[in-house]
């Protein structure tokens, strides 16, 4: 009869020791900023805005308040009165050089220009408060980006310290052993 042979496979926990000392420093040294990180608060894990930026943001909500509001470069009151003067003006010169001024049909012709006019300027106010709302959308949503990265701080300190730890103080020895 012949012998039997088998195989035998011996799990065994711990560091290598090739590669104690090294990770016993970077463990440490991941230890030590985890800490530090984790006590100077999110500013140490996220960088800042910029002032280029926060300045950015100050005025796209500036500018998209007054596009909202109608305000600043956004006021139409000014060019809505004079285009309806004009309108009054071309339709009542156009009415007189044809003879039929005070007629109903150049009264017509003449509130026609006005309500087209007014109609223009309505459009152009609400296109500018559409674009004063996506501004304030985006900024807002900057601002949230940012405010969501710094409440991921400690999350980031933690994967890049355990991150160290992955797979670290496993080993794994097969033995074979046999015979005939």
């Amino acid at each position: 009869m012949g012998g039997g042979g088998g195989q035998t496979q011996t799990q065994t926990s711990g560091i290598p020791a090739w590669a104690e000392g090294s990770l016993k420093k970077v463990f440490a040294d991941a230890e030590k900023q985890y800490f530090e990180n984790i006590e100077a608060g999110p500013d140490a894990t996220i960088a800042a805005l910029t002032p280029e930026q926060k300045q950015a943001m100050a005025d796209q909500t500036a500018l998209s308040k007054d596009a909202i509001a109608g305000t600043g470069q956004f006021d139409l009151t000014r060019a809505t009165q004079e285009g309806v003067k004009d309108a009054m003006g071309s339709s009542m010169g156009m009415a007189a050089g044809a003879g039929t001024l005070g007629s109903a049909r150049s009264q017509a012709a003449m509130n026609s220009a006005i309500a087209d006019r007014y109609d223009q300027m309505r459009r152009e106010n609400l296109a500018n408060q559409q674009m004063g709302l996506q501004g304030l959308q985006q900024v807002g949503q900057q601002g949230r980006d940012y405010a969501q990265q710094r409440l991921d701080a400690d999350d980031i300190e933690r994967g890049k310290f355990f991150g160290y730890a992955h797979g670290t103080g496993q080993q794994s020895t097969t033995t074979t052993s046999g015979g005939k």
